[in-house]
């Protein structure tokens, strides 16, 4: 008996996922967000802010808050606004920025600066801090994505 009605497999219909059995393809729809990433500092504090939708994220802003000169309590004032209005933090180690950006947890900042401006598309040439601000920005996403993926699998597997 042969497996299909002809026996040219160019007469082949495939059959939809679920009507063979098989659980349909999973399409991971992430949610678009806006993600400010902070390289603190008692100093000067760089930020980044990327848009993520779906699977790309893009440049919105980035620079430095300098706050030499200030006493400590002005200087810590200045870097809290984000958090008392509300927002949420997450932290990161300082390799896992930099595995999630370069892929190598021991990468060198100019590495970090590098392919932060290779992601995001970026033709400017960015402060240090800056660029740190936008590879945290960078992690935070693809760590976004990651959870995404996990809550899709212990669905399924349930």
């Amino acid at each position: 008996m042969t497996r299909y009605s002809s026996k040219s497999w160019r007469s082949l219909q495939p059959q939809s996922p679920g009507a063979r059995g098989l659980p349909a393809p999973i399409r991971l729809v992430a949610h678009d967000c806006r993600v400010l990433g902070l390289d603190p500092g008692s100093q000067r504090t760089g930020y980044g802010v990327i848009d993520c939708r779906g699977s790309a994220e893009s440049h919105v802003a980035s620079g430095c808050v300098d706050v030499v000169g200030h006493d400590m309590v002005e200087r810590l004032q200045r870097i809290y606004a984000a958090v008392s209005l509300g927002a949420r933090v997450h932290e990161y180690a300082p390799r896992a920025i930099k595995m999630a950006v370069t892929g190598y947890g021991a990468a060198a900042k100019p590495q970090v600066a590098q392919m932060v401006r290779t992601l995001l598309l970026l033709e400017i040439k960015l402060a240090a801090d800056a660029a740190d601000a936008l590879a945290v920005a960078l992690c935070h996403a693809q760590t976004r994505r990651i959870g995404a993926l996990a809550a899709i699998d212990a669905v399924d597997v349930a």
